[in-house]
């Protein structure tokens, strides 16, 4: 699914009116019914409070309020009165909505004890700087309500092309938003998608071929994408086949990244699977992963020299491995070694501490940071989405960036937004599954971003598998990998 800016919205559904052909009026009629149906199905209870602008976004929501009304449900109409006129097809659905008997109020901000359902029409993807005045106050009207807050589009006040809030006092903070077509941008990002609650996409027609006419280097990852790029093995397929993944890291103080990552690796297919760990760690891995072969380090504590044989197609770097003197060279050998590289934790850490290295990992090395490592990375705390893009590019790199919407970033500058992120992730070693995963699936014949989409999608689907049965918060490490086989094949 294609992420497009505000612009590019506006013409496709310029295409559509065009080409279809619709009036406006009437595709604002198809987006709000649809609109209608996905607030249904959040058994929401009223009264409902349509709180309008006056331009199209308010137009679904008179729609909206029309349609209520009709149903006997209890809705009040606001519009603000501080100012007139209004778009041409709010106007129509003004009229009609007066024909039906429903007369908007006119106000300056809502009451402070509105209760039930606000339906926030006010505005939508055309704002391009942060509210003031009158809107400003009437939106913080909105938020200072005890209601459930529904948003048609965006939430009002939300820049949609942009990554960081101005002013969130100037933001509806809603608490389900119906957005049209396609996921905005600012969804993705914590400082502007907090302000979207959970969002629900809604299909209102827009004509395929608009849609492609638009490019866009951003695509938010579907059921149809992972379907599409999933492998399917034939009656004649075996191990060899599936590629040989090595395993590095561990540490006598942290034996159990290194497990699960091993686990990881083989439960997501790869056909053999060898993992290099410290003396001290092997009795613990071979007792989690009997399936797995063992490649002991010489030495006892830590990772220290690391043998790759001429079968191995993948080198998943950096679990539990630690940072001492003798790792560190490890893992420039490695980098020397010219092999197709997975680098996570110390991995990653390492790398920030060696800037000079990056230049010389080899095409496609797949980087796996969250936030912190990734500022580690780039040497920036305030570093944007852009200058992540910019890395993967600059250095031939395949970046994961891991977060609430995980980010896979090609050096092609491709980026794939994963759909499939929950808090059920939020634990330790949830990351140490996913390096295995991604090393497993770039085994088996997967390109580097192929295979840290599709494991991205598989490692959150596993984590909301284990939440539906029991809780969010009670997700571990350990049961995620009994999910993976399930999830995998699941779609």
């Amino acid at each position: 699914m294609k992420i497009l800016n505000a612009s590019q919205i506006r013409a496709v559904d310029a295409y559509t009116i065009e080409h279809e052909p619709i009036l406006s009026v009437d595709l604002m009629e198809r987006a709000a019914i649809q609109a209608l149906r996905a607030l249904r199905k959040i058994n929401t209870i009223g009264p409902y409070h349509i709180v309008c602008g006056r331009g199209n976004n308010a137009g679904d929501g008179l729609v909206m309020a029309r349609l209520l009304h009709n149903m006997g449900e209890a809705v009040n109409v606001y519009i603000p009165s501080f100012n007139d006129g209004g778009s041409e097809d709010f106007l129509v659905n003004l009229e009609r909505l007066q024909k039906v008997g429903l007369i908007p109020k006119r106000v300056q901000t809502l009451a402070d004890d509105t209760q039930g359902v606000i339906v926030d029409a006010v505005f939508g993807t055309g704002v391009d700087r942060p509210l003031e005045g009158n809107y400003k106050s009437y939106v913080q009207s909105i938020n200072a309500a005890n209601c459930l807050v529904v948003s048609i589009d965006v939430p009002s006040g939300l820049i949609i092309d942009h990554e960081t809030c101005e002013d969130p006092e100037a933001v509806v903070a809603a608490t389900y938003t119906l957005t049209f077509a396609q996921p905005k941008y600012a969804f993705f990002f914590h400082d502007t998608g907090r302000f979207v609650g959970k969002f629900t996409v809604i299909d209102i027609g827009w004509l395929p071929q608009g849609l492609a006419e638009q490019t866009t280097n951003m695509t938010y990852v579907t059921d149809e994408l992972v379907a599409s790029l999933r492998l399917n093995r034939d009656g004649f397929y075996y191990k060899n086949r599936a590629g040989h993944a090595l395993m590095v890291g561990g540490h006598e103080r942290m034996p159990g990244a290194i497990t699960l990552a091993t686990a990881a690796c083989m439960r997501i297919g790869a056909g053999l699977v060898t993992t290099h760990t410290p003396k001290a760690c092997v009795n613990t891995v071979a007792a989690h992963c009997p399936d797995a072969m063992l490649q002991a380090d010489e030495h006892h504590e830590m990772v220290t020299a690391v043998q790759v044989a001429s079968s191995i197609s993948v080198v998943g770097v950096g679990p539990g491995m630690g940072n001492d003197d003798l790792s560190v060279n490890a893992l420039k050998l490695l980098i020397q070694n010219g092999g197709r590289l997975v680098l996570d934790a110390d991995a990653l850490n390492i790398l920030a501490e060696n800037p000079t290295w990056l230049a010389f990992l080899p095409a496609d090395t797949i980087l796996t940071p969250h936030p912190g490592e990734m500022r580690r990375l780039l040497g920036d705390a305030d570093y944007t989405l852009e200058d992540v893009i910019a890395f993967a590019r600059r250095f031939r790199l395949v970046v994961h960036l891991k977060g609430a919407f995980s980010f896979t970033i090609t050096p092609e500058e491709e980026v794939f937004v994963n759909s499939t992120g929950t808090p059920a992730l939020s634990f330790g070693g949830s990351g140490d599954v996913l390096t295995g995963m991604i090393t497993g699936l770039c085994a088996q014949g997967h390109t580097s971003a192929q295979a840290c989409v599709l494991a991205a999608f598989d490692h959150g689907l596993a984590a909301r598998s284990l939440a539906l049965k029991q809780s969010e918060a009670s997700v571990t490490a350990s049961q995620l990998l009994t999910q993976l086989g399930r999830n995998y094949s699941a779609v």
